[in-house]
Parts: structure tokens; sequence; C-alpha cells
């Protein structure tokens, strides 16, 4: 008999987490982390945990457990709207604050296929079937049918985004007004007073959250209404775009904010075709800071709104409620304002990080 096999007879038998992490001398969470490779847990630890998951025979058991507690530990992710959730630069970082936060906490992530969410499905039926405890909605297209229907019979449920849904839904969210408010501060300090904004797709909440404090906003500062213009765009279609900016000269706007990155480019594009130089004859702020705002030329100055930390609270909130804990609803996020070059501020690349962090 070889000096391992001696070892490993020698071990005493582990049945639970919790005697596997007695004997590595480590937390329950750091051995489940260990078990799924997490790059959290540094390698030694990993090592660690795994030679003592050998030499006492320890095996996950996730049906008992489940069984046991009544529970997958698993949450389900719905987005509406399109198929594309890891790659789109928008949605990444609400991806990796839930997946942080569901790891801390010991649960798995499933995504649905958009595909299987027709409208009026049956968002119970994987809680139902025992696939999932609870599920986190993202996107812009969100069936309210369904998730009233789901929340109405017990479903345990949270919406990143605001939405006007028939029955209490926990939701968490960034704050629009402020961060429209910070880009309206921030062109008055610059000296503008004829600010328009450029919105695009009113059906979302988020959207028309930023119409009503654009006017609300503007009133209170002293804005009249020949220096108020918010123009519809809808989809942001080549020709609505151009009609946006025959508006934004013609009044004699010398500013705009819009409520996403790519309008801001497509707007500026609309500008240059006219003759018009941002930032020197026209300022821009964007909403949303993805991660190519700063290598647009100019580069986009940005409300960015915390995606992040938006995933992480979702997180939170799901497996609160899938534990039976009370949530706080809704939860608002601050927003940040990233100054670049398109508002009319100096600014070179060795600035990012120094801008993000104020």
């Amino acid at each position: 008999m070889n000096a391992h096999s001696e070892s490993t007879a020698a071990s005493p038998r582990a049945r639970t987490l919790e005697e596997v992490a007695r004997l590595a001398g480590v937390s329950r969470n750091t051995v489940s982390l260990a078990i799924r490779l997490s790059p959290r847990v540094n390698v030694q630890t990993r090592d660690r945990v795994l030679r003592i998951v050998r030499e006492t025979g320890y095996r996950p058991n996730y049906a008992a457990r489940a069984l046991a507690g009544r529970r997958t530990t698993t949450v389900g992710l719905v987005r509406y709207g399109s198929s594309k959730m890891q790659g789109d630069s928008f949605y990444d970082p609400i991806l990796s604050g839930l997946r942080r936060a569901l790891e801390d906490a010991d649960y798995d992530l499933l995504l649905f296929a958009p595909n299987r969410l027709a409208d009026s499905h049956d968002l119970t039926e994987p809680i139902v079937s025992g696939r999932i405890d609870g599920m986190v909605i993202i996107g812009t297209q969100t069936d309210r049918a369904a998730v009233t229907a789901a929340r109405r019979q017990g479903a345990c449920i949270v919406h990143v985004g605001r939405r006007d849904f028939d029955v209490e839904v926990p939701t968490v969210s960034a704050d629009e007004v402020g961060g429209l408010e910070a880009a309206l501060r921030h062109f008055r300090e610059h000296g503008h007073g004829k600010i328009a904004l450029i919105a695009e797709d009113l059906a979302f909440e988020p959207t028309r959250d930023k119409v009503e404090a654009y006017r609300r906003l503007s009133a209170e500062i002293g804005v009249g209404p020949d220096d108020l213009v918010a123009v519809d765009v809808g989809q942001a279609e080549p020709e609505r775009v151009r009609e946006a900016v025959r508006i934004l000269i013609e009044r004699g706007m010398t500013a705009a904010i819009t409520t996403r990155d790519p309008l801001a480019v497509a707007v500026i594009r609309g500008l240059t075709e006219r003759g018009v130089r941002v930032p020197d004859q026209f300022a821009i702020i964007a909403y949303d800071n993805l991660e190519w705002a700063p290598l647009v030329e100019p580069p986009l100055t940005c409300v960015s709104p915390p995606r992040y930390e938006m995933g992480v609270m979702a997180g939170e909130m799901i497996v609160s409620l899938i534990e039976g804990r009370t949530v706080d609803s809704p939860r608002v996020l601050p927003t940040q304002m990233v100054t670049r070059r398109s508002c009319g501020c100096a600014w070179s690349p060795l600035d990012e990080r120094r801008g993000i962090e104020t």
C-alpha cells in the first residue's frame, strides 16, 4: 500500500460541507467556492480543500440539499427583447454583479432562452417544476402580464430597471432623475442655456422618467418654453435623427443630452453632416457610459448608471426573497458623471480612471 493510500484510508469520512470546512480550517462558503474552482479562492486554499475532499470521499449531494431545504439554490435569469446576454456592453456588468452576489450566497445562475418566453408565458413553471427558486428579469421589453401573474402566485421575482406593474414587484434601478439633474447642472456650469433632450423609446419607463425630469428641472432653473426642446426619435432611425438635428439647429440649441450612448454618436454624425463641430459649436452628454464611450471622437461625456452594483443588489434581493427575508423596494442607486470631451471639458485617456472615481 503506498503512502497516498495510507493517508486516504486514515482520513475521516466527511459527509457535509461543514465537516470538510472544519478539517480544512476554512469557512463553509470557502469550501463551496473551492469545489466550484472559483478564482476568488487562492490556489493554496483551493488545493488544500480539494485534497481533503478527495481524502475524505466527500461528494456534494445537490438533490438531497434541495429536498432538505425545499430549494434548488438556483436563480433563473430572464432577458426579454434579445437573445444576446453576454457580450452586450450594457448588460455585461449587471450580469457580473449578479453572478458575484449569487456566488457569495452559494447559489447558481441559470439563463433562460428568450424564445421560450413568448408573450403570456407562465414564469412560475420553472419554479414549480423545481429547476429554480426565483427569477431576476432584465431587458426593455418585459412581459408585464406574465410578471404580474407570477407575482400574484407568490413567485420570487426581482426586476432590474424601473417598471410599472399591477402588483408590487421588487425592483432595482439607477437614479434617472439624479443623473439628468447632474447633466443639466454640468451644462449650466459650461454656460449653456439652451439644452435639448433627445429621447429614444418612450415606451421604456426610465426614458419617460428622463423626459419628465428634464421638463421639471429645466423650469426650476428658469429655462423658458422657447429654450425647452425634448425630441422623440423613436428607435433612432437615421431620418428621425436628422430631423432632430435640424430642430436643434433651428431652435438655437447649443447642447443636448441623449438617452443612450449610440444615440449620442448618431446625433454627432448628424451635426457633422450640417457642418456643426462637437464640442466646439455644440456639446453632448450621453446616458449609459458603455465601454466604448471613450473611444469615439469626440470621447463621450456620460451619465454612468452603476450597472455592476445593480446586479449585485438584484442578486442580494432575490436571495433574500427566496430565503424569506424582508426586501426593501424599490432600490434606487446613484449615478456618476464621467466627463470627457464631448461636453467641452479638457480630457485625455490618462485622466479616465481619475474621472470615473470623481
